[in-house]
């Protein structure tokens, strides 16, 4: 990874946690990587709810475990989505919360 692509990870991923606790509400965020299965970049990045203690440090490990396992059920596809949504619109729309901040990089809002 050059110096460049690791500034724009850095510049994407604080723009990300940004817009996580702004449309979520969250206190904060904790970014996660597991890279198991394929040898990649892939980040999480998970609101921490301080009314929720199953979000909190490594009780988070514990919770991503046991909706693999199907002992504890994931979020709502229709709640995950609009979310998502939510924040891409934050990050990429000029009109957004985020006034475009990922932009400049190239990211554009799906068609």
């Amino acid at each position: 990874m050059s110096a460049e692509e690791a500034g724009e990870i850095g510049t994407i991923l604080a723009a990300l946690a940004g817009a996580v606790r702004a449309i979520t509400g969250c206190e904060r965020t904790y970014s996660i990587s597991f890279n198991e299965a394929v040898k990649h970049l892939h980040l999480h990045v998970i609101p921490r709810q301080a009314s929720d203690p199953s979000t909190t440090s490594w009780a988070l490990a514990d919770r991503y475990r046991a909706t693999a396992r199907n002992e504890l059920a994931g979020a709502d596809p229709d709640v995950a989505e609009k979310t998502a949504e939510s924040i891409a619109r934050f990050l990429i729309e000029p009109s957004g919360s985020g006034a475009g901040a990922l932009t400049h990089l190239g990211f554009q809002t799906p068609a």
